[in-house]
C-alpha cells in the first residue's frame, strides 16, 4: 500500500519527473520516472489496448539491463510504451527500490535515469 503522504517528486534535467511513492510495509519505494523515446526495441510481456494504440510492458531484474550499481537496492524495473499505427514510443519506467540509504535516493535516481535513457536511444 502507497504512503499518499510521503509521495514526492524529483525533476530530472529540467523536464523528467520521477513521482517517488513510498510503501507503508518497508523501507520500498516505487518510482515512475518519465522517460521517453521514439522506438520500442523490448520483448512484449503484457499489454492493453486503448482504442487503437497499444500499452506495452517489458519487465526486468536490474542486473539484466545494467542498474545493479546503485547505493539503494533496485528490486524490480518495468518500462511501459505504447505503439500505435504510425508510432512506437517508450514513455516510462517503474521501478521498486529497497530504500537503505536515503540520503542518496535522488543521486541513485539520476544515475537510473540516465541508463534507461542510454537503453532505450
Amino acid at each position: 500500500m502507497i504512503d499518499i503522504s510521503g509521495i514526492r517528486e524529483l525533476w530530472i534535467k529540467g523536464h523528467y519527473r520521477a513521482l517517488i511513492m513510498p510503501t507503508k510495509e518497508d523501507n520500498t519505494v516505487i518510482v515512475s520516472l518519465d522517460i521517453f523515446s521514439q522506438k520500442w526495441k523490448f520483448k512484449i510481456e503484457d499489454e492493453t489496448r486503448i482504442n487503437d494504440i497499444k500499452l506495452v510492458y517489458a519487465r526486468f531484474k536490474p542486473e539484466e539491463i545494467g542498474l545493479n550499481n546503485t547505493v539503494n537496492s533496485i528490486e524490480r524495473v518495468e518500462i511501459v510504451g505504447a505503439i500505435g499505427s504510425n508510432f512506437t514510443q517508450t514513455i516510462s519506467a517503474r521501478i521498486w527500490i529497497k530504500v537503505l540509504k536515503s540520503e542518496v535516493l535522488e543521486e541513485d535516481l539520476k544515475l537510473i535515469h540516465e541508463k534507461l535513457m542510454k537503453l532505450i536511444s
